[in-house]
């Protein structure tokens, strides 16, 4: 996973600030989980919150399907759907964003909107959706995962 990550993110940070959350879920229904990744720590996160990507593994690789910038958790797999993946809810705050709102990122085809906030790309909810929170975590140096130094 530390490599996919790698090959994606320009880790301007100094590597051990870096920390991430990852958890698998099957978004398209092909049996084959996707993995949502939250990455966090100095030099990745702004007011309006942290970089978020999501991978599908294919023939063994990682591949990049969309890479969120700025992202909060919990990110939350909702029930619905568009074009056969499941819809993504982001917590959207900070940065000049008062007073804080969820909204629904939907897939086009080939992607996820990558920016949450954006809100043609993806509208503050208006009701309730079911769904279940699969990255959650504090964003601190004593949470998450610790990026392994280069060999």
């Amino acid at each position: 996973m530390e490599t996919a990550i790698r090959s994606i993110v320009d880790l301007g940070c100094d590597e051990k600030d870096l920390r991430y959350y990852y958890n698998r879920v099957d978004l398209n229904d092909d049996k084959m989980p996707e993995v949502i990744v939250f990455l966090f720590g100095r030099g990745m996160c702004g007011t309006s919150g942290c970089d978020a990507l999501l991978f599908q593994k294919i023939r063994g690789k990682y591949k990049l399907v969309t890479a969120f910038e700025p992202a909060r958790n919990p990110i939350i797999v909702s029930q619905t759907k568009a074009k056969g993946w499941r819809d993504l809810i982001f917590y959207n705050a900070g940065g000049g964003i008062i007073p804080g709102y969820y909204s629904r990122s939907r897939f086009n085809g080939r992607t996820y909107p990558d920016n949450p906030t954006v809100e043609q790309n993806s509208p503050p909810l208006k009701t309730r959706v079911k769904g279940i929170a699969y990255v959650v975590g504090e964003y601190s140096s004593e949470f998450g995962l610790r990026m392994r130094p280069r060999k």
